[in-house]
């Protein structure tokens, strides 16, 4: 299966065709999952978070339910500062998927329930990164995610 090549480093990932899908390996939940274009975004991130910004498998969460203001959803990718508060929150969009006013929304739902200190809107080929600034009390754009999450 040809998928998209991402704006991301690149990931070893373990990917196998059964019966005519396509599965990839999800190392945070331990099990293989439908290859859809989302996914492919997500694992890459993953892997990103983990081989390059040195965060701990252990503090990566995936598709958890939030209770938003005006629905339940799921995020595709936080993770934990500690017991109670979120250093980043995660939206992956497929690649095929522009970054809109829609998905901004999206990730803006979890930053108010969440409260990350940083938030990432990504479609793996652009990547949209805010970091919230306590005086002002809202997130601005920064071009990269610092190195010590």
């Amino acid at each position: 299966m040809e998928q998209t090549v991402l704006n991301l480093p690149p990931a070893s990932l373990k990917v196998k065709n059964t019966e005519n899908h396509w599965l990839i390996w999800d190392i945070i939940r331990k099990k293989y999952l439908p290859l859809t274009s989302e996914e492919w975004v997500r694992q890459h991130f993953v892997h990103y978070l983990i081989n390059h910004k040195s965060v701990a498998r252990s503090r990566i969460l995936i598709e958890r339910k939030v209770r938003t203001a005006q629905k339940r959803s799921r995020f595709d990718i936080a993770v934990i500062a500690d017991s109670e508060n979120f250093s980043i929150v995660v939206e992956c969009k497929s690649s095929e998927i522009k970054l809109n006013e829609e998905a901004a929304y999206q990730m803006q739902r979890y930053a108010y329930e969440l409260k990350p200190e940083f938030l990432v809107l990504t479609n793996g080929l652009q990547h949209l990164i805010f970091q919230w600034h306590i005086l002002e009390s809202n997130y601005h754009q920064i071009k990269y995610l610092p190195e010590n999450l």
